[in-house]
């Protein structure tokens, strides 16, 4: 579609891309049968892929750009509860999570949505999220610089790495705009701290973290070294998969 002069029609126009395309997709989630779901957040939707098809299928997001819960803004993670057959989409550009059931026309906000910003009830600009083993959804609250775990139902969320709206406070316990997570096997979190060049490591229900790879606020291009660490990844054996921007590795 043709380009239109206010901002707003503009973006909304991106949302027509076609099923064989995406746009800036941001997050990924594969099921059982190795369907993939897609954040493709510059088209304001997720897409569902089959294994093996050319297109993908709109799953949420249909309505296109917006505020509306049938709508997103640049969703940027996506979680599926496969069991009970729901999508938690990190709705990023809209401060909110939605819970989505598959087949459904519109979400239901369970965190967030009431604003830009890093109180308690408050996200702002979320970015991966995943349900953990008590079913409570977990957030990396990008730009309040904090990783939120959020039980279904209530009304505000508990940090559990980093502080609130404070990126520079304090260079161990501060966490510079995380953008994912990982738990290992045995509950511990790991959290990239992007702008320090590190990975930093929560033991349960201890807000003091250790720092187990790179160098505190030093990046470098050597193997002990990280620049702008972005997302990481555990596999069955515990072994950690970072990716690490500025490196291109």
């Amino acid at each position: 579609c043709s380009p239109k002069k206010n901002k707003k029609e503009k973006i909304s126009c991106y949302t027509k891309g076609s099923l064989n395309r995406l746009n800036g997709p941001h997050a990924i989630y594969v099921d059982k049968d190795k369907n993939i779901y897609i954040a493709d957040t510059h088209n304001h939707r997720v897409v569902k892929w089959a294994n093996g098809a050319n297109e993908g299928v709109v799953v949420a997001g249909a309505g296109g750009y917006g505020e509306a819960n049938n709508q997103l803004k640049a969703p940027r993670g996506i979680y599926v509860d496969e069991e009970n057959n729901f999508m938690y989409i990190s709705d990023s550009d809209n401060h909110r999570v939605l819970k989505w059931e598959i087949g459904a026309s519109e979400g239901v906000i369970v965190a967030g949505g009431n604003g830009r910003g890093s109180d308690l009830d408050q996200l702002e600009y979320p970015n991966n999220l995943a349900l953990d083993e008590n079913g409570h959804l977990v957030i990396a609250d990008s730009n309040a610089h904090r990783i939120v775990r959020w039980v279904i139902g209530e009304t505000e969320g508990v940090v559990i790495a980093g502080i609130s709206g404070e990126a520079w406070n304090d260079n161990l316990m501060s966490v510079s705009n995380p953008h994912d997570f990982a738990f290992d096997s045995k509950g511990n979190l790991y959290v990239p701290d992007f702008y320090r060049h590190v990975i930093k490591k929560y033991k349960p229900g201890n807000l003091t973290p250790e720092i187990i790879f790179g160098k505190l606020n030093q990046s470098g291009t050597s193997t002990e070294r990280l620049d702008n660490p972005f997302s990481i990844y555990f596999d069955e054996n515990d072994n950690l998969f970072i990716s690490d921007v500025r490196n291109h590795r």
